[in-house]
């Protein structure tokens, strides 16, 4: 069966689902099964069809083939939950809520149904938390209020029910148990009630230790947001409780709320110096907010509680690359590899020869740096390890005739960037399946009919062999004079690119000779390295001159950006109508020049062969090599380095120039 069919019946198949007919759903998904037993989605789709029929028995058998083949799968966690929760088997649902939980911290309906599940257990102060969180995440889920309001009642608590049910009412207005509900709370108020929610459980009833332990049993629920602001609230009363702040710093840590982490790691150091873990965390820290030199600092701070060559010279490593001094980050990476430490595992053995090949990357010796890029599949990429049967191609045997898959790994401009070297498989006489991130697909299919193009997640084919994409410069053994150019551009949808000409048309006839810039500044949050590449808004217009059509090109806009945006009329955004890559691609086609950190849209513009000016970080990836202003990748790509580390002024001053002089010439 090709691929065409499978995606077809998968189609079919979804669609009867959606339209309530189980009966022809599962038939489609049966044959889809037939034909490849291992396809994690349609086992998926088949587990949850059965529990909606309420066939839990065979429901929860699909459901655990899903977490056999997929650890990680946190739907198939949440749903298994369910199962189990109508099997009246409740420890067995709650653990694997919390399993969904932990694997996707935002799930809002996972912890939903724990704090139902909770409240019939009579758990009602862990049912608050588990709803409490939930408003965390969404403000706006009345029925989470809702829910709250009644653990709260159960509890006692008739002054927070009324306040939750305010909030229920506000959200849902037609909702008449949440009017009843508060009524009843009303009656029980007592007169010296106040109307201020008062912290669970009572601080002036508990000691340290105690309320440590309910922070605990939060953080075990995975309700970390409730977790946090309780553990602000005992820090507040127990300013010298060592516990209390480790456990505030590891929370904020974790959700990426660094400068307040480090505050209050420095704050529980100081009341335990000999604290190597303290240290350690703190260290991640000063990493994630690239403070190469407080690193170098506290490394020997731990070096001198305890003997660690393995850890000390890693640190040490790790800021020398960020401070560009690869000379000394090398010597201590071999030196990591050399230390002969106990109890180290194979992924730590791994990390030197990975952070020296992308040392020996940016300084363009590249025969030696592919091959130990390779030791990332033992470190960050692990997870995305994908343990086909079928063997590893790089280009050690004939693939002529045969069909491979080559699978996209890593982030969106990954995939642009070594799109290249698929056309150079085809050439050598091989079917190709590609395989690439959803947000791409319609793009890169539009692209090329030499190969096939499909979805993560779809249906694969059958195939003989396979490689992930970023080996794939290895296998060709690309060296830095043989870097493949871009054979074809990537060409935007002509229709797309007309409907935005249109748009853009009336907004730029206010400066009809302009230059249109389109800019991106900031990428995603959670990317280990947001804080080296991403700009605040405020601070990047600062290289946008006057005289211009200015056009954002992000899709994701963050609140304090959003602020900028409102105040400044003339940036004109269109993050609502950007759904993939696509849209992306007809908006930069209508631009004259794109401005960008190092994220996609860089490389999308670049790809596109348009004019596309990179801001870099201090230290950048290794792809943009050391101290040039162009790229061998990309003939239309200009480079803007950061000249001292965490500092954009002078580079976003090169940048305002460049762009000036480029209309002065036009």
């Amino acid at each position: 069966m090709s691929t065409d069919s499978l995606g077809l019946i998968l189609q079919q198949g979804f669609e009867a689902h959606k339209n309530g007919d189980f009966s022809n759903a599962q038939q489609c998904y049966l044959l889809l099964l037939k034909a490849q037993p291992a396809q994690t989605q349609v086992l998926y789709l088949l587990g949850t069809l059965c529990c909606q029929t309420g066939d839990y028995q065979q429901g929860h058998a699909y459901l655990q083939q899903v977490i056999a083949l997929e650890p990680s799968h946190a739907e198939a966690h949440a749903n298994l939950g369910n199962v189990f929760n109508n099997l009246k088997q409740y420890d067995e649902a709650l653990a694997h809520y919390k399993k969904a939980t932990a694997l996707k911290p935002d799930y809002i309906d996972a912890y939903f149904n724990q704090g139902i599940l909770l409240s019939r257990l009579k758990r009602f102060s862990d049912a608050k938390a588990s709803f409490e969180e939930i408003t965390y995440l969404n403000p706006n889920h009345a029925m989470a209020y809702f829910h709250k309001a009644k653990a709260e009642l159960e509890l006692g608590l008739f002054s927070q029910a009324a306040i939750s049910l305010d909030k229920t009412i506000g959200l849902m207005p037609n909702l008449t148990d949440a009017y009843k509900l508060k009524s009843l709370a009303q009656q029980k108020l007592a007169p010296s009630d106040s109307n201020v929610a008062q912290p669970i459980p009572d601080f002036s009833l508990k000691t340290a230790a105690e309320l440590i332990a309910y922070g605990e049993n939060l953080e075990k629920l995975n309700l970390y947001h409730v977790a946090i602001a309780f553990y602000q609230a005992v820090v507040t009363a127990y300013p010298e409780n060592s516990k209390a702040l480790n456990q505030l710093a590891k929370l904020l840590h974790k959700f990426n709320r660094l400068e307040e982490a480090l505050e209050c790691y420095t704050n529980a150091i100081r009341l335990d110096e000999s604290n190597q873990l303290l240290r350690r965390l703190r260290v991640a820290v000063y990493q994630l907010l690239n403070r190469p030199n407080d690193v170098l600092m506290e490394a020997e701070n731990i070096y001198r509680l305890d003997k660690d060559d393995y850890h000390y010279y890693m640190n040490r490593g790790g800021a020398f690359l960020k401070l560009l001094r690869h000379d000394a980050a090398l010597e201590c990476f071999t030196l990591a590899s050399q230390s002969g430490a106990q109890g180290l595992t194979e992924i730590d053995l791994a990390y030197p020869n990975l952070y020296a090949g992308i040392i020996w990357l940016s300084k363009g010796y590249f025969t030696l740096g592919w091959r130990l890029y390779e030791a990332r599949w033992q470190c960050y990429s692990a997870a995305n390890l994908r343990n086909f049967a079928e063997p590893l191609w790089l280009n050690n045997f004939d693939i002529a005739g045969r069909h491979i898959l080559i699978h996209a790994e890593q982030g969106l401009g990954d995939t642009l960037n070594f799109l290249r070297y698929v056309e150079l498989v085809v050439e050598l006489g091989a079917k190709v399946t590609f395989e690439v991130q959803p947000p791409l697909l319609s793009l890169i299919k539009n692209h090329t009919d030499k190969f096939e193009v499909l979805a993560k997640g779809q249906p694969l084919p059958i195939f003989d062999a396979h490689c992930p994409l970023m080996s794939l410069p290895l296998a060709f053994n690309t060296t830095l004079d043989s870097i493949p150019p871009l054979k074809q551009r990537l060409i935007a949808d002509t229709n797309k690119v007309d409907e935005f000409k249109k748009r853009i048309q009336p907004l730029a006839a206010v400066k009809p000779n302009a230059i249109n810039l389109g800019f991106v500044f900031s990428g995603r949050p959670e990317h280990k390295d947001d804080i080296s590449r991403s700009i605040p808004l405020a601070q990047f217009s600062r290289c946008l001159p006057a005289g211009f059509n200015l056009f954002c090109l992000q899709k994701e806009i963050r609140n304090s950006d959003q602020a900028y945006l409102s105040q400044h009329r003339h940036i004109h955004c269109f993050c609502n109508d950007l759904n993939d890559f696509q849209d992306t691609a007809a908006l930069i086609e209508v631009m004259d020049i794109v401005v960008s950190i190092d994220t996609s849209v860089a490389h999308l513009a670049a790809s596109m062969g348009k004019p596309t000016w990179i801001l870099l970080p201090f230290a950048a990836d290794f792809r943009w090599l050391l101290a040039t202003e162009t790229s061998p990748w990309y003939p239309t790509v200009k480079l803007y380095r950061q000249s001292r580390i965490n500092s954009w002024d002078d580079a976003l001053d090169r940048v305002k120039l460049g762009l000036e002089n480029a209309a002065n010439t036009r």
